[in-house]
């Protein structure tokens, strides 16, 4: 099993993060689905849920700053991705049964927890799939990142600089001289 590569981050910390507007979803579907509704406690629900998901993601984001962000390699569908469509799907499943409601369509209860449940469902395979394509794409800049820091300190800087400008700019560039210098440590080892 390969360890995890640290990709670094220069995003700053913020509290619009993607916990930010986890945290809104998740106030917004508290009040569409409880007594407190859209009042101003609802609305308070909501603000309150969101500073609070924002502050975490702040804590995560300068975290990550800090020290870089784990990436494993193999890929785990239960993401900030996943989570974000997910609710994001049920407040849109429970909004759409509001509002057939509301144009005086009566809808059986049943059918608006199957609505917002459907939506929730419905975001979380496709907020999978987008955290997985994030994933992959994370962990090929953690590979290069590592490769890079690993030239840097063992053969100097600009080495390090010209290996990462090649594997951005030039792949196959990059690949042949990586396969090149494989094939040609071989030979060595071998005589």
């Amino acid at each position: 099993m390969a360890d995890d590569l640290i990709l670094k981050t220069d995003k700053k910390p913020t509290m619009f993060n993607p916990e930010s507007k986890i945290g809104l979803w998740a106030g917004f579907l508290l009040a569409a689905t409880t007594a407190i509704g859209f009042t101003p406690i609802g609305f308070l629900t909501m603000a309150a849920a969101m500073v609070a998901g924002g502050f975490l993601g702040k804590i995560r984001m300068a975290r990550e700053e800090s020290q870089g962000k784990r990436i494993s390699e193999h890929y785990n569908p239960l993401n900030l991705h996943t989570v974000d469509a997910t609710l994001s799907g049920a407040t849109a499943g429970a909004a759409i049964s509001v509002l057939l409601a509301g144009f005086g369509f009566e809808i059986p209860l049943i059918a608006g927890i199957a609505t917002m449940i459907g939506g929730g469902a419905l975001g979380a395979f496709l907020g999978a799939k987008i955290g997985e394509k994030y994933h992959a794409a994370e962990y090929e800049q953690a590979k290069t990142q590592t490769i890079v820091r690993n030239i840097s300190r063992t053969v100097s800087p600009e080495a390090g600089q010209a290996m990462e400008y090649a594997m951005e700019h030039q792949k196959e560039w990059a690949q042949d001289v990586t396969k090149d210098r494989m094939l040609a440590d071989a030979q060595q080892r071998v005589h």
